[in-house]
């Protein structure tokens, strides 16, 4: 986990130190030396040493290795949240992160870097276990112009989520800004003979040609319907 998803997690979770803390408090329950930990997961005990330190964090193989080792589950070791042990609907090992959602003018409104979680007076949050490459935001189509005849149909009503870290290729669907607008505007991107357009999935809505006065702020990877 680098350091991003760290600074995501962490303002979405209490979580409790780091992974380093983790590891020696369990090592030290469990009584063994850094050198015994190391070679029974057939490390170096300097491998130990750095991971306590945070100099580096077990991966792969050696992750799981070190949860066994240390009687809990590789979620605990690297968030400090052991979901085997909690009373959840959550299956163990998936991690859903709050994200909150933001009207089309907020949307417009997020500055660069873009930070959501600097956002005031967010009064809903929708949780997701997408794989966002970094943070996100949900809106709610507010139009029709996402409302296909055929195929992939987003009504109006329906939340999108949005990775902002995630770079925009052809047949995405996005959230963009024009700079001429206070609202940001959610559609189909296009390339086409080398020229960048926003289509709607509705057919009726016309194309808009990208230019330097355009702005990808996310790209959709979820869509839910809430009801009530």
């Amino acid at each position: 986990m680098d350091k991003k998803q760290r600074d995501i997690l962490a303002k979405r979770f209490i979580l409790e130190g780091n992974i380093g803390d983790r590891i020696f408090k369990l090592r030290k329950s469990k009584e063994l030396t850094q050198r015994e930990l190391a070679n029974s997961l057939r490390v170096s005990h300097v491998t130990i040493s750095q991971w306590e330190n945070g100099e580096s964090e077990p991966k792969g193989s050696n992750l799981i290795s070190l949860s066994f080792a240390l009687d809990c589950s590789p979620t605990h070791l690297m968030y400090g949240i052991d979901f085997d042990k909690t009373e959840s609907d959550i299956q163990p090992n998936t991690l859903c992160i709050r994200y909150p959602v933001l009207t089309h003018v907020q949307a417009a409104n997020l500055g660069i870097p873009l930070d959501v979680n600097s956002l005031k007076n967010i009064n809903l949050w929708f949780e997701s276990d997408a794989p966002l490459m970094g943070d996100g935001f949900w809106t709610q189509v507010n139009n029709d112009s996402m409302t296909a005849p055929l195929g992939i149909s987003i009504p109006e009503g329906t939340y999108t989520l949005f990775d902002t870290s995630r770079d925009a290729v052809s047949g995405d669907l996005v959230m963009a800004k024009f700079q001429d607008s206070t609202e940001a505007t959610f559609k189909k991107y296009v390339i086409d003979a080398g020229q960048k357009y926003l289509k709607g999935l509705n057919p009726t809505w016309p194309m808009a040609l990208i230019k330097d006065d355009c702005e990808i702020i996310g790209v959709a990877v979820e869509t839910k319907l809430r009801l009530i």
